[in-house]
């Protein structure tokens, strides 16, 4: 099922796209969200080699009702039209490989005062869409693939690479994220919510903040709730929940310039029935920071 959901605003410096609900749905298993860190720090200009691994518990992986993957190509200039391709392939127990895409043009141009540029070009699948499947702001790319048909063994390799076409092209992979959910016998019923965007906050709007909301039903007893962000920039942010403080529980995976955080919220600060808000800046941080994506899951225990 999906849903559109946010509130409209963006840096006044530099435009992007507040996360959106894009999917959101319920499993009877459990949601996972699981980092790969293709970081690397040497910069070849002209081409990267890169992999990553995710490695899923067996009972996770035998029926499989969605599966994000999340691949970011790093440019290496905020707005130059530097030009290059992408390729991204799945190896399965280093069986089974996938082309996901071969040589895709990343040539876009994103300008500061339009803001989000995306391909209508790209052909679906493997891409989620032709409107949010692949999209630059400032000088990152974030391509999301539907990889739900390619997630039936436990250990998921990537193999990612890029070549320079023109100009100073960087092509170096900031991370991989796969975020996916399952059915399971007689387990509990998880809601889950998955927004998606690029949206950065500068020291050029120091007082800029957002929120992206997601849309609780009523009806239900929560047992559990968790809150997962993927910054892609230099600079963790500061976070509130329904407009309290909050602080990640733990940090599941990062680099320099990408890390993925997970809160454990309170059952108490679940508004069903109504929209929840997740309200994120730079702020106290002298670096920019950059959400691509927010996901929610609420377990319910009846």
């Amino acid at each position: 099922m999906l849903s559109l959901a946010g509130v409209v605003s963006a840096d006044s410096a530099w435009l992007g796209t507040v996360p959106v609900t894009t999917l959101t749905g319920t499993v009877t298993g459990n949601v996972n969200v699981t980092f790969a860190n293709t970081w690397n720090s040497d910069n070849p200009v002209d081409n990267d080699n890169t992999t990553g691994a995710f490695t899923l518990p067996t009972n996770e992986i035998s029926n499989v009702q969605f599966a994000r993957l999340y691949v970011v190509p790093y440019t290496g200039n905020m707005t130059e039209a530097w030009n290059g391709t992408l390729t991204v392939k799945l190896y399965r127990n280093n069986v089974g490989n996938v082309t996901l895409v071969e040589n895709q043009p990343l040539d876009l141009v994103y300008v500061n005062t339009t803001g989000t540029v995306c391909d209508s070009t790209i052909s679906v699948p493997p891409f989620t869409s032709t409107t949010n499947g692949l999209c630059r702001v400032t000088s990152d790319y974030v391509s999301i693939f539907d990889v739900k048909d390619y997630i039936n063994q436990s250990d998921i390799k990537l193999y990612i690479s890029t070549t320079n076409v023109s100009g100073r092209f960087d092509g170096r992979i900031k991370e991989a994220k796969l975020v996916y959910g399952w059915n399971a016998d007689n387990g509990a019923t998880t809601r889950y919510w998955i927004n998606e965007g690029q949206d950065p906050s500068t020291y050029y709007d120091d007082a800029y903040t957002a929120d992206t909301v997601f849309a609780v039903p009523s009806g239900g007893t929560v047992s559990s709730a968790t809150l997962y962000t993927d910054d892609i920039a230099s600079a963790n942010g500061a976070y509130q929940w329904n407009y309290d403080t909050v602080t990640p529980t733990t940090t599941l995976g990062s680099n320099s310039y990408a890390r993925l955080n997970k809160f454990t919220l309170a059952t108490n600060t679940i508004n069903l029935g109504q929209e929840n808000s997740l309200t994120y800046d730079r702020y106290g941080t002298n670096k920019w920071y950059k959400l691509g994506v927010a996901v929610l899951k609420i377990t319910y225990s009846s």
